[in-house]
């Protein structure tokens, strides 16, 4: 449930200026600089001193949805809502969140709980007590369907997919319209990794990733993409995998062959991935670590020192070919944010140290 603020939120103006300490590949231009010290960020120390979590979804290309929340030990205080606009540098709206009416319980971070997603022209889904809630940029929220566990819309916003409630009571995953009318169930391992395009499902296992084209109920097998080789979906019959030990990024069609491979090298294995809704741009981020730590991975069992480095790499989604890339080093203050894409793709968003930057792409 939503509940108003009790103060005033003072959120520091947008900041238009040359952004400095941000190592680029191409000349993408630096549109806004959102100062998230209002937001909980504190003056650093070591880590994330300031305990802040924080989730990052465009509504549109001048609209910019910020889930902060402050977090110790996963167990959530506060949660607030942030819709900023982007085209007149303001604030649009901002709510505070009941953490104890919202959210999915069984997930561990508030992040995970809340599974913010963006269905359509500034509106979002959010993740309550008892299953979907729908917003727009003004932060007025009703009801959706309820549904038991973890969802995840089609890009385009028209459907969901939503799985039993964990632990595992026997029931199948379903998948539903806005509106909650059930339109397909799938008889799935609870505990899958699942995606959802504009034309089907997608279901990762440890055989490789099952994929169901609307209307079927035989799927088909990306034997190569298995579940921890998974990453995410370029568009509505591609999925990006990591292969093999050397963690080769690979665009693997639904029918499994290979489309393309990225020009990537060093991956870890467990990088983040976005795309933008339109399927034109997705974008592979990941941290790395010092390069003494990375000679020595062993000499940092007890306390590994934190990421001297953060990538963030957008790539053509139809080619494969890389658009740009942004680097920088994300001490001191530590906060690590999944980065975002605008649904045209327009404009990328990342935190770099006390501020949340926005890039037009083109």
């Amino acid at each position: 449930m939503l509940v108003g603020m009790k103060q005033v939120l003072k959120i520091a103006a947008f900041l238009f200026l040359a952004i400095r300490g941000i190592a680029q590949t191409s000349t993408p231009k630096a549109v806004s600089e959102i100062d998230l010290r209002p937001l909980g960020m504190k003056v650093p120390g070591s880590g994330n001193v300031s305990n802040l979590g924080m989730e990052v979804v465009f509504l549109s290309d001048d609209r910019l949805l910020v889930l902060s929340f402050q977090d110790l030990f996963g167990l959530p205080k506060t949660g607030r809502l942030t819709v900023f606009d982007l085209g007149h540098g303001s604030v649009r709206s901002a709510r505070e969140i009941d953490v104890n009416e919202w959210g999915m319980q069984n997930s561990f971070s508030i992040g995970e709980r809340a599974a913010i997603q963006c269905i359509g022209e500034n509106r979002f889904a959010i993740a309550n007590r008892d299953g979907v809630q729908y917003c727009d940029d003004n932060l007025r929220c009703g009801p959706g369907p309820q549904v038991p566990g973890r969802f995840r819309f089609s890009p385009d916003g028209k459907r969901f997919v939503a799985g039993p409630r964990l632990p595992p009571n026997g029931l199948r995953w379903a998948e539903f319209d806005q509106s909650g009318n059930t339109l397909a169930t799938y008889d799935e391992d609870p505990y899958e990794e699942f995606l959802r395009s504009n034309s089907g499902a997608f279901f990762s296992r440890a055989e490789g990733t099952r994929y169901y084209a609307d209307g079927q109920t035989k799927p088909l097998l990306l034997k190569g993409c298995k579940m921890a080789d998974l990453l995410g979906l370029v568009d509505d019959h591609g999925v990006l995998c990591l292969i093999g030990e050397k963690h080769k990024a690979v665009v693997v069609d639904v029918d499994g062959a290979t489309r393309y491979q990225l020009d990537l090298e060093g991956l870890p294995w467990n990088p983040d991935f976005v795309r933008s809704a339109d399927g034109t741009k997705f974008g592979v981020e990941w941290k790395f670590n010092t390069k003494m730590q990375l000679l020595n991975p062993l000499a940092c069992i007890d306390e590994c020192p934190e990421a001297g480095g953060q990538r963030f790499v957008i790539y053509s989604g139809l080619t494969g070919k890389q658009l740009t890339s942004f680097e920088w080093d994300p001490r001191p203050n530590n906060l690590y944010v999944v980065p975002a894409l605008s649904p045209t793709g327009r404009r990328a968003a990342f935190v770099n140290k006390d501020r949340l930057l926005v890039y037009a792409l083109e």
